[in-house]
């Protein structure tokens, strides 16, 4: 896995790196709390039919994101699929695990499914879509709800696909089964790092990007 090899900012967003007062910061930390309620609320708000983007500022809201859609996904009768970049599996099970959830038994059961983004997307582009597919029909077959999906895009970014990864998403249908609500997170910063390197393919994975549903720090 690349997980590890994720240099970027664990605790905090570059925006909320300053010296302001203690006052202001516990302001800023109600805003990003309300924010990340707003963005699960959305989510969850979705179709099953809809092809979303999430861009999400750091790790840690990221990790409050998934954990809690996952959390109410699992308590509506769906299957959860997760595609990780950046964490672990022990960390995405362990943040699982605070929000109440049991891990173990959900895995078992067929019902929580978490793969190695990097192998899903570099080894078979079509590696996560196809395992959604998959899933989307056992879901039917067993009267489940549906499928939630995330998918991190950071792979992509990582293995400097990104090429690949316009070709990707232009090939992908604008609606979905209607078992499947997939949803693909990209971390900010590597937008950022992109637009400092390439202006041109920057503005391309921004037009791309932009035909989907754009859940930024609760806004769209």
């Amino acid at each position: 896995m690349i997980n590890n090899k994720y240099k970027g900012d664990d605790s905090t967003s570059k925006d909320s790196v300053n010296t302001t007062s203690t006052d202001q910061k516990q302001i800023n930390s109600r805003e990003d709390s309300r924010s990340i309620s707003f963005a699960i609320e959305d989510i969850r708000r979705s179709g099953f039919h809809e092809h979303n983007l999430l861009i999400y500022s750091d790790l840690p809201s990221f990790r409050q994101i998934y954990s809690q859609c996952t959390k109410q996904a699992l308590e509506n009768n769906e299957i959860v699929f997760l595609a990780t970049t950046y964490d672990s599996f022990d960390r995405i099970e362990d943040t699982l695990k605070s929000k109440g959830i049991s891990v173990d038994n959900e895995k078992k059961d067929g019902n929580l499914i978490i793969v190695d983004a990097v192998g899903t997307y570099q080894v078979d582009t079509y590696g996560a879509l196809k395992l959604g597919r998959s899933l989307a029909m056992r879901a039917t077959r067993e009267g489940k709800a549906g499928v939630f999906n995330m998918s991190d895009l950071g792979s992509f970014f990582l293995s400097e696909s990104i090429d690949t990864l316009i070709e990707y998403e232009q090939s992908l249908p604008k609606k979905w089964i209607s078992s499947l609500m997939p949803y693909v997170p990209i971390i900010k910063a590597t937008l950022t790092h992109l637009a400092m390197s390439s202006r041109e393919r920057c503005s391309t994975v921004t037009i791309v990007l932009s035909e989907l549903r754009i859940e930024a720090d609760g806004s769209k």
